[in-house]
């Protein structure tokens, strides 16, 4: 499979979460199967070179609308197998999700590529490791259907019980979050300093 998978980061900053939620969609699909376009931090860009191939530009520069398929959370069309061709680019906002959604995808990334198709993957938002393994998924041949998930994943410790109440896929009937963010939630919470450092 040529590499048909892209992260578009559209966040103003770099946060870890969003670097973490990176890397592991990285680690779920293969470092040779993964685009990371729009990366303007150089020391980013160096990171993320270990797991993909890293563009500082939007990904629209190099590939064509009409080859793309966002996933797009508000999009009112489920994706199909029927919608993927043999050149076909499936695209992921790099966007942390809220609750509610504010639609940040459709404005920062659909409306941009008005040629492209957009298309949902359910009826809740996904992380965005967790949207690239269901894209992954279906680049392979499989349907939607084919793929368990479960809603509002708790993570717990001794220490606390933190919610996240987004879609994630079971793999191996294990919900896909990063092993990192699973291991540091629960020591330092969701609303954390620790998720926002700088890191450009």
């Amino acid at each position: 499979m040529r590499v048909k998978i892209v992260i578009e980061h559209l966040e103003d900053r770099y946060s870890l979460w969003l670097l973490y939620e990176y890397i592991n969609a990285s680690t779920l699909v293969g470092r040779d199967n993964i685009i990371y376009s729009n990366i303007k931090s150089s020391r980013v860009r160096r990171i993320l070179s270990r797991y993909g191939l890293v563009l500082d530009y939007r990904i629209g520069s190099v590939v064509r609308e009409e080859d793309m398929i966002i996933l797009d959370p508000s999009a009112p069309k489920t994706i199909e197998q029927r919608d993927i061709k043999y050149n076909t680019y499936i695209v992921v906002g790099g966007i942390l999700g809220t609750d509610p959604p504010l639609g940040r995808t459709r404005e920062l990334l659909t409306g941009r590529y008005r040629g492209a198709k957009a298309r949902n993957i359910g009826d809740k938002q996904f992380s965005i490791d967790g949207a690239v393994y269901v894209a992954y998924m279906l680049l392979n041949g499989f349907d939607l259907h084919d793929i368990e998930y479960i809603d509002d994943l708790t993570i717990q410790s001794e220490y606390s019980v933190v919610r996240l109440p987004y879609r994630y896929p079971l793999k191996d009937g294990i919900p896909i979050i990063s092993k990192t963010i699973k291991t540091i939630l629960p020591v330092e919470g969701p609303f954390s300093l620790y998720w926002t450092r700088k890191l450009d």
